[in-house]
C-alpha cells in the first residue's frame, strides 16, 4: 500500500496555512466575498468543511481526514502504484468526480466508480503511461480554468511533479531496477523537451492581414473589419492555447530533470 507516499507528496504541496480571497475554497460558502473566509490548511477547505477551525487545524488531523474521506474515494488501496498518487492528488486538488472522469477518459471507459476504474487500471499494461494520460488530462483541465493566470503555474508544477512521482511508482511496482528508472526518467525528460519545443513553435502566430482598399460599400467595409477581428481573436486564441501547453511541457522537462538529477530509490 502506497498511501504514505501519496500523504507524503500532497503535503509538499498543502502545507501551508492560506486565506487568500481570491480563492473561493477559502470561503464557507464556496462563494469568494460570501460566508466567512476560514482559509485552507494542509490542503483541507473551508467551503468543504465550513465548522472546522482550519487555522488551528493540526497535521494529524488534516492526514486522518484525508484518510477517512478522500482517500476511498478514489479507491485508493485497489488502484495501481502510481496511478493510485495521481487519481488521489486530483481528487484533493479538484474532487473525487474530477479525480473519477480524468481516469476513465485516459483509460477511455465510461465507468466512472472508484472500484471499477481501478479493476480497469490494474489491468491495463501499460501503467507509467496511465500516469503520463492523467496527468496530460489534469494540465489541460487546468487550463481551461479562468483562474489558470493566477495559479495556473503552481498547479502545473504540481502536476509535472505528480507525474514524474506517479511514473517512478509504476515503475518500481514493476520491479525495475533504480538503474532502469532513472534511464527511464531521462527518457521522458528528453520527450517532454522535445514536446516543448514543438508547442513553442506552434504557438508562433503571424498575424499578417491582407490591406483591403476601400472601393466598396460601407457595409461590406463594416463585414471585413468584423471578418478580420474574428479571425485576429481566433489566432490570439490559438497562441495563447500553444503558449499554455509550452508552460506545462516546460513543467514537466524541469521534474523530470530534477528526479534524475536527485534520483533515490524510495
Amino acid at each position: 500500500m502506497s498511501w504514505p507516499e501519496c500523504i507524503s507528496f500532497t503535503l509538499q504541496f498543502e502545507g501551508g496555512y492560506d486565506a487568500n480571497p481570491r480563492d473561493r475554497g477559502n470561503w464557507t460558502t464556496g462563494v469568494i466575498g460570501q460566508g466567512e473566509l476560514k482559509g485552507t490548511k494542509y490542503g483541507i477547505a473551508a467551503h468543504v468543511y465550513p465548522h472546522l477551525d482550519i487555522k488551528n487545524l493540526t497535521k494529524e488531523e488534516a492526514i486522518a481526514i484525508y484518510r477517512r474521506d478522500y482517500w476511498p474515494k478514489v479507491a485508493g488501496d485497489s488502484q495501481p502504484e502510481g496511478v493510485n498518487l495521481v487519481a488521489w492528488d486530483i481528487c484533493v486538488n479538484s474532487g473525487s468526480s474530477r479525480a473519477t472522469a480524468i481516469q476513465g477518459k485516459a483509460l477511455g471507459t465510461a465507468v466512472r466508480s472508484a472500484t471499477g476504474l481501478a479493476t480497469l487500471a490494474q489491468r491495463t499494461p501499460d501503467k507509467p503511461g496511465q500516469v503520463k494520460k492523467m496527468c496530460a488530462l489534469r494540465a489541460s483541465f487546468y487550463r481551461s480554468l479562468s483562474s489558470f493566470d493566477t495559479f495556473g503555474k503552481g498547479w502545473l508544477r504540481r502536476n509535472a511533479a505528480c507525474e514524474v512521482k506517479g511514473v517512478s511508482m509504476a515503475l518500481r511496482a514493476e520491479n525495475k531496477t533504480p538503474e532502469e528508472i532513472k534511464k527511464r526518467l531521462g527518457e521522458e525528460a528528453k520527450k517532454a523537451d522535445v514536446a516543448k519545443k514543438g508547442n513553442a513553435t506552434g504557438g508562433t502566430v503571424t498575424g499578417g492581414g491582407a490591406a483591403v482598399e476601400s472601393t466598396t460599400s460601407t457595409w461590406d467595409f463594416s463585414w471585413w473589419t468584423l471578418f478580420e477581428f474574428a479571425l485576429l481573436l481566433a489566432l490570439m486564441i490559438v497562441a495563447l492555447y500553444f503558449v499554455r501547453k509550452t508552460l506545462w511541457h516546460n513543467e514537466r522537462v524541469k521534474a523530470y530533470v530534477e528526479a534524475v538529477r536527485t534520483f533515490i530509490r524510495s
